[in-house]
């Protein structure tokens, strides 16, 4: 458009950080509903069933079978969306500062360096990973068990 000269300057289409939130959300969206379906898809309806005949409402049937059964799924869609969305700032800002790293990078390195806090970091993975391989069928009985108890 600026050669043509019907503008004498980059147009905006839609300015600000909206523009950034809605093109991450439809970029990045398949990424997480994908998981999570696909971890949906896993959960066999009698369980919600059983649920319901041992007197849990909607409500507690989705918290206590439903929610647990597809927390793998949430954990790894979160994974897929967040590693890509983090470039979609950190490579900009260390390519706009000569390829070196900025403050950024600098204060997550400093933040790790402390050996407490690549502890507790490799505690929480390691409590990822556990959460990930837990058996479905536990994690079923512990549901049923929890509605039972009430």
């Amino acid at each position: 458009l600026q050669d043509l000269g019907f503008t004498t300057g980059p147009v905006a289409l839609v300015p600000g950080n909206f523009a950034v939130l809605v093109g991450m959300t439809y970029t990045y969206l398949p990424f997480m509903v994908l998981p999570i379906y696909a971890s949906l898809e896993k959960i066999d309806p009698a369980l919600t069933a059983a649920a319901a005949d041992l007197g849990a409402r909607p409500m507690d049937s989705f918290l206590s079978v439903i929610l647990p059964l597809s927390l793998p799924g949430v954990l790894a869609g979160a994974l897929l969306v967040f590693v890509p969305s983090v470039g979609e700032f950190v490579v900009p800002e260390l390519l706009q500062h000569d390829a070196t790293p900025d403050a950024l990078a600098g204060a997550v390195l400093q933040w790790l360096d402390s050996p407490q806090r690549c502890d507790a970091v490799a505690a929480r993975f390691l409590d990822i990973h556990q959460l990930l391989r837990r058996d479905t069928a536990r994690a079923a009985t512990d549901a049923i068990a929890a509605i039972l108890a009430r």
